[in-house]
């Protein structure tokens, strides 16, 4: 194993042109492109499967603002960004290249292949993700007496199309199911799992419009509001083709008779395109304060509360285009062996979807549907803060910042497999069920009911400019619980009967994060030019981050349960906490590894979700910054110096985590090292 080479390149234009119509009205217009292209390597052994890959951002911003009167003001405002990110494939090797029977690859690619604490042979999936985003807005501004009054309003359309191959050329697992260790099962070629997917398409849109109205108010010489209200239209995104379908229980579809039981499709009964219906209560209230005590502008309270909305993430809607019959994954459970996977199975592959030749294989492997009770998250936000002016322009800062967050987005296996005593194995798994007599292996939902609850105390002192330093330091103290942290829905809970079980502490808590910055401009003295321009003008900047461990989630890394739905977490039988003699001693035993078990037959797991703290991460970064002036015609040359990790700390990364790996408990990865950057950069 050993570290791969990531060459990559970038190109950048920005224009902007500004132009005064009038004392009144002005406009300006920003052009922005970034094209950037890399070599990546997924796995851990190089030069098996490189992935060239590109990115294309390109925005346009115009910004119109017309002055009515003194107190009348409007911005009109049209954006427009469209991304496009492609993963190509380097080579045309596949796996029956090396003598297995593995039809069906439509684009030739080496698969992905796993050995569980050795090695992983991976490849990126190949695919394409051009989104586009275009919007329209207004904004009035009016000012009338005490009060500034603001109205406005925006129109979104949201496109993303996607193609990929994900999983085509095969994804080959192996984990010691079979001779309890993952490496004699490569050697002998007796994968735990074989899983091969067909191409798919994916087109999704949809139209929003915002509206707002805001009014700050001076209710006096100490004391300011600020109330507003904000009406959030956002519709469930539509499928182009309609190429999607859903779970009703009993339901037969009429729109494709020949699909299993349960399995509708937009024109069926009660399946609407958007397969949600659109939430339309979402209102917004905002509402703050602030309040100068004492009437002397040294100490002042401020606080304030806002219901916000979230938009609807785009794959809730795209993963239903990855089902049958639009597209079909296989996966075999104990497969019959690496050369030859479907023996004793039907092989579907190679497979190309028809709306008038609908088919599907059964068991179905993979459904994943959005449930019709879906709808938008929302998040209460909260805050009061007390701050106080010292002398030397010293600022104190003491407060409380809260998120109650609501219908949060995840996942949830609706299909586990029943665990039948002295009869259950993994190869059984997809048999035993629930819904195996109407044909499918795995059911995944996708719902709302999820939350997730922030609390804080956050402290700062700052330091404005005086005399050329400027220091602004901050302390979080703070709790973050969730159900689910992961962008990638597919982590489904532990058990999908008790789903507060995941209740915990989320990927992102950090209970103690400390951030300094300071900046000194050393000032210009001297009469002598060569004195005055290499010593004088320098700016000396420092930023200090010391943080909190992030949560480690230990898992059993195996179906123990043989329930299917992969996500087991051992038992706990000791204390996990040990102490550490040396780093090495913590690098190769952060935890204590024999206060875990693998959890029996039929159980979840005992063991709580994040149950333990990562290593703690502290860096120092400097920067020397100098200006040369040239001429005032001419401009001036900036010289920068840049020290990342300035004293070469070690920080940490997370151990291996499932009991299966035979590195569990030991910590294999690092942060960067002492990184140093020089630039120079003309400015005219």
């Amino acid at each position: 194993m050993a570290l791969s080479p990531q060459p990559s390149h970038g190109n950048q234009v920005l224009w902007r042109v500004d132009h005064s119509f009038s004392a009144r009205n002005s406009l300006d217009f920003r052009y922005f492109v970034d094209h950037t292209d890399t070599t990546s390597q997924a796995g851990n052994i190089p030069k098996y499967a490189p992935n060239p890959e590109w990115l294309k951002v390109t925005n346009l911003a115009l910004h119109d603002t017309h002055t009515f009167s003194p107190s009348l003001l409007n911005e009109f405002r049209i954006g427009i960004n469209r991304n496009r990110s492609e993963v190509e494939s380097q080579g045309t090797a596949q796996l029956s290249d090396y003598g297995a029977i593995f039809p069906g690859v439509v684009t030739p690619q080496l698969p992905q292949l796993s050995v569980t604490g050795f090695f992983s042979l991976s490849s990126n999936d190949r695919y394409g993700d051009p989104t586009n985003i275009y919007q329209v807005g207004d904004t009035l501004r009016r000012v009338n007496g005490a009060h500034s009054l603001s109205f406005g309003g925006e129109v979104t359309r949201n496109e993303f199309y996607g193609h990929c191959s994900s999983g085509n050329p095969g994804v080959i697992s192996f984990d010691g199911s079979n001779t309890t260790n993952a490496f004699a099962d490569y050697l002998i070629g007796k994968p735990v799992s074989v899983q091969q997917t067909s191409v798919y398409q994916r087109i999704v849109k949809e139209t929003s419009w915002y509206l707002f109205v805001q009014d700050d108010v001076r209710v006096s010489s100490r004391l300011s509001l600020n109330l507003g209200l904000r009406y959030e239209y956002v519709p469930p995104y539509h499928n182009s083709h309609d190429t999607v379908n859903v779970y009703r229980a009993g339901q037969q579809s009429t729109v494709v008779p020949n699909a299993p039981l349960g399995m509708a499709f937009p024109g069926d009964k009660g399946v609407v395109p958007g397969l949600i219906p659109t939430d339309k209560n979402n209102f917004g209230p905002r509402v703050g304060f602030a309040w100068d005590i004492a009437g002397n502008g040294k100490t002042a309270l401020k606080g304030s509360y806002g219901l916000f909305h979230e938009n609807y993430r785009a794959d809730m809607w795209t993963y239903g285009n990855s089902n049958q019959p639009f597209v079909i994954l296989v996966k075999i459970n104990n497969p019959y062996s690496l050369s030859d996977p479907f023996l004793g199975q039907v092989d579907p592959f190679p497979f190309t979807y028809s709306s008038g030749s609908a088919r599907f294989t059964l068991p179905m492997s993979l459904f994943t549907v959005l449930d019709p009770t879906a709808r938008s998250p929302y998040i209460h936000h909260a805050s009061l803060s007390l701050e106080r002016s010292l002398p030397a322009n010293i600022v104190l800062k003491a407060g409380y910042v809260g998120k109650l967050s609501h219908n949060l987005v995840r996942m949830v296996q609706q299909d586990p497999a029943v665990y039948i005593p002295g009869k259950s194995t993994i190869a059984n798994t997809d048999s035993r069920r629930l819904l195996a007599p109407y044909g499918y292996a795995s059911l995944r939902d996708i719902v709302s009911n999820s939350n997730g609850a922030y609390h804080s105390l956050q402290l700062s002192v700052n330091k404005r400019v005086t005399h050329g330093l400027t220091v602004m330091s901050s302390y979080v103290f703070g709790k973050f619980l969730d159900y689910f942290s992961g962008d990638n829905l597919g982590t489904t809970p532990q058990d999908p009967y008790n789903q507060r079980a995941d209740r915990s502490r989320s990927d992102n808590d950090r209970r103690h994060v400390f951030n300094m910055s300071i900046v000194y401009q050393i000032p210009t003295a001297g009469r002598q030019w060569l004195v005055r321009n290499a010593l004088g003008g320098w700016e000396i900047a420092s930023l200090t981050s010391i943080i909190s461990g992030a949560p480690v989630n230990i898992t059993s890394g195996v179906d123990a349960s043989l329930t299917g739905v992969g996500f087991d977490r051992p038992d706990l039988i000791g204390d996990p906490v040990v102490t550490h003699s040396s780093r090495n001693d913590m690098i190769q035993r952060f935890f204590n590894t024999s206060a875990f078990v693998q959890n029996q037959p039929g159980s979840y797991g005992g063991l709580g979700r994040n149950a333990l703290n990562g290593p703690a991460q502290s860096t120092i970064d400097l920067a020397l910054v100098k200006a040369f002036p040239i001429h005032e015609r001419f401009g001036k040359i900036q010289f920068r110096a840049e020290s990342y990790n300035l004293f070469n700390q070690v920080n940490l990364g997370s151990p291996t985590s499932s009991l299966n790996n035979r590195n569990f408990g030991r910590i294999l990865s690092a942060g960067s090292p002492r990184i140093l950057q020089f630039a120079l950069r003309y400015a005219f």
